[in-house]
């Protein structure tokens, strides 16, 4: 990324689940107090805030969250903003903040994401998550996980793609869970039987296929390097970054089988960053399906067209395999609290990278990749983050 140098300087989160008796109030103070104690720039330095949510208004009845947000952690006074890309949001908000601090105006900013989920019943939050499809879909009754079912229906079709292989992805991801204290399913391990034994729930995907409606909130601050040089002793620089969109309805698009915009923003984060799929050691990938995660490691060119499936059974994407994926454990077992999720994704790969990740670490990793979707493909964001 050329001109100053844009860093990460501080990550911080609460646990992600069911989280009874919580509030947003009490989650963004938790994640903001837990960020400002683990980063190298002081609360009179933070000069903006930018907040991550989807639906605060339809799940917790408030709206206004920068107010809230900035009052309740004491910074009211400075400039807030709020950022909205459906279950990408964080990943917004992150990029967002990057350009902020590029532009020169600011030269630290809090980036908070938060989601409430479990206040409302099922049936509810499904139709609040059913919003983020094209209206002509919604007419017809066709639900994100119908188009993801769609999708993989035709790489099975087309590409190769198991049914097995879907089932591998639940139970790596859910066995890295075990390792995150932090996780939605740090105490629920999966078997493969148990995935595949699961309710159908939108043909050929069922239950353990899909991320958990979780609660929860994380936080990044975004610094100009100049400004941390003397007083950070370990940022991680943030080297690219790739944001791009689709057409709204699934149906329109030429392409069924996998996510152009996927393509589109790994494309311009490689680009800005001058890294290649090779020098990537770690991903965390928007698997809030289980197919995704194999169809996007295709999409931004990590692995052949049908051979990701291939791969995850020779243990390439394992904790301890050649290209580490979702070592947090993934949307599907770390959590999917959606306005936190892009930015969770993030602070995992800050805390590999300077080498805290705890049991779960990975050893020799440099370079990271974290992918968010938002909608069904409509919008995604890359990011690439580097120790140097």
């Amino acid at each position: 990324m050329k001109g100053e140098s844009i860093v990460v300087t501080g990550v911080g989160q609460t646990k992600y689940g069911k989280l009874n008796g919580q509030s947003l109030s009490s989650l963004m103070y938790e994640a903001a107090s837990n960020t400002l104690l683990d980063a190298c720039v002081t609360r009179s330095q933070i000069d903006a805030l930018v907040i991550s949510n989807l639906a605060s208004n339809r799940f917790n009845n408030q709206q206004n969250l920068t107010a809230l947000c900035t009052d309740v952690i004491g910074l009211s006074g400075i400039p807030a903003f709020r950022s909205g890309a459906s279950s990408a949001s964080g990943a917004a908000a992150i990029q967002q903040a990057v350009m902020m601090v590029k532009s020169g105006i600011f030269e630290n900013v809090l980036v908070i994401g938060v989601e409430l989920m479990n206040q409302v019943p099922t049936d509810v939050s499904t139709s609040i998550l059913a919003n983020s499809t094209h209206p002509w879909e919604q007419e017809q009754g066709i639900t994100i996980p119908a188009l993801a079912a769609m999708l993989t229906r035709l790489n099975m079709l087309h590409n190769g793609l198991t049914r097995e292989q879907l089932a591998l992805v639940a139970v790596k991801n859910h066995k890295n869970a075990l390792l995150n204290p932090l996780a939605h399913f740090h105490h629920k391990t999966i078997s493969f039987e148990d995935v595949m034994n699961s309710s159908i729930i939108a043909d050929p995907l069922r239950l353990f296929d899909f991320s958990p409606r979780s609660d929860g909130a994380a936080a990044v601050i975004i610094s100009s390097e100049k400004c941390v040089k003397k007083s950070c002793e370990q940022p991680i620089y943030i080297k690219g970054i790739g944001a791009a969109t689709d057409i709204f309805a699934y149906m329109n698009r030429e392409n069924l089988m996998s996510l152009d915009a996927t393509r589109l923003a790994a494309d311009r984060a490689f680009k800005m960053s001058e890294k290649t799929q090779k020098q990537i050691d770690i991903l965390e990938v928007h698997d809030a399906f289980t197919p995704l995660e194999l169809v996007n490691l295709e999409d931004m060119g990590f692995f052949k067209r049908g051979s990701a499936g291939k791969a995850l059974e020779d243990g390439v994407t394992e904790r301890n395999g050649q290209l580490p994926v979702n070592v947090s454990g993934g949307l599907k077992a770390k959590g999917h609290p959606v306005g936190a999720t892009g930015i969770g994704q993030v602070l995992e790969l800050t805390l590999q990278l300077r080498n805290e990740a705890g049991k779960r670490q990975v050893t020799g990793v440099d370079t990271g990749l974290a992918h968010a979707i938002g909608g069904f493909g409509n919008n995604v964001f890359v990011t690439i983050l580097s120790r140097s």
